[in-house]
């Protein structure tokens, strides 16, 4: 794990996160949607240069930051799941649909684990490996499909091209509204 540090922006309403990076190759801000900021500092740049680099964009993440909130207000508001106390159930339910609609698809995966990720509802490895997010179990049917479609697409489509999202797109008609409907749900 690489080293970070914390400074307070000029205006005092930010924490900024400096993170040290051993794959970051230039200094980059970058502002989330929970309106947190974080400056990625590779090992050949000091945190006295990256506070710095921080200072000189401060217009350019006053404007971020402010969008951001905007996006946030404009947003419907988001659903907390509860959390899933019996993770055998779920990864058995899971797996099963998986493999339903892997077979429905004819889109084979190679296989399936489950984690308690605080970003991801799933992923799926350069070797067809899917990793699902237990508390996908406590999304409503339809969001869990399109999870694992989404996944099982990414069997074939290694990335999000115009190419994955048509072939996603045919699988399951109306899965950019799927999409928009599961930003609305927090995994934290």
């Amino acid at each position: 794990m690489c080293p970070a540090a914390k400074m307070i922006s000029p205006e005092k309403a930010v924490e900024v996160v400096l993170r040290r990076s051993r794959r970051a190759k230039y200094l980059r801000i970058t502002v989330r949607q929970d309106c947190s900021v974080q400056v990625t500092v590779p090992l050949s740049a000091t945190f006295p240069e990256a506070r710095q680099f921080y200072l000189s964009r401060q217009d350019w993440v006053r404007r971020q930051l402010q969008r951001m909130k905007s996006l946030r207000d404009s947003r419907p508001r988001t659903k907390l799941l509860p959390e899933i106390l019996d993770r055998a159930e779920a990864r058995q339910r899971l797996t099963r649909r998986l493999e339903e609609l892997s077979g429905k698809y004819e889109l084979p995966f190679n296989r399936v684990s489950f984690k308690n990720q605080k970003t991801l509802w799933g992923s799926c490895s350069g070797k067809n490996n899917i990793s699902l997010n237990y508390k996908l179990h406590a999304l409503p049917p339809r969001l869990q499909d399109y999870v694992l479609t989404h996944e099982l697409v990414h069997t074939v489509v290694k990335n999000h091209s115009s190419k994955f999202w048509s072939v996603l797109d045919n699988l399951l008609p109306g899965a950019k509204t799927l999409r928009r409907e599961l930003k609305t749900y927090r995994l934290r």
